[in-house]
């Protein structure tokens, strides 16, 4: 049983377009702050990298965690993209404040991706952790401080799938 966990910096973070546009922040250090208009939402994407067979076996999506903090703002949405078809909601709960950490005593930032069938969806392509922040009555700010995945060699019934290399 192998599991993997990898990371990006908060710079690979890129505003989805909305009306009225939006800056393309400040990247600073290890954090990405951005600026939304008052009563906007904002969907912010970040690229993962993506084992996708590693030593013979196939890697399934466990979890993803994004580090982000908000001031006069609110996450309303938590998703994760596989490819150009799979979407996963992950969290619709709306949450404020400061989450720049992670780890197992910190899970109100780390989401678990299964399919509908209860299972870890398997990698075939690059993964994206996607977060929606709404800013409150007036002009809100978010700051990222990066975002990763889990990666895990069986999918939660519990079996490996070993693939031949091509």
């Amino acid at each position: 049983m192998a599991r993997t966990t990898l990371w990006t910096s908060s710079a690979a973070v890129r505003p989805e377009k909305y009306e009225g546009g939006l800056e393309q922040g400040t990247h600073t250090g290890g954090t990405s702050t951005f600026e939304i208009p008052a009563g906007q939402e904002v969907w912010f994407h970040f690229p993962l990298p993506t084992p996708w067979l590693v030593n013979d076996l196939a890697y399934y999506l466990e979890r993803v965690a994004i580090l982000w903090e908000t001031d006069n703002a609110q996450v309303t949405e938590v998703a994760a993209y596989h490819g150009p078809g799979e979407r996963y909601t992950l969290s619709t709960v709306a949450q404020e404040g400061s989450f720049l950490q992670a780890g197992p005593d910190i899970p109100d930032n780390t989401y678990t991706v299964q399919t509908d069938a209860g299972d870890r969806p398997r990698t075939g392509y690059g993964v994206q952790a996607s977060i929606k922040v709404k800013a409150n009555g007036s002009a809100g700010r978010v700051t990222f401080g990066g975002a990763g995945a889990t990666f895990h060699d069986t999918p939660l019934r519990g079996h490996r799938e070993a693939v031949a290399r091509q």
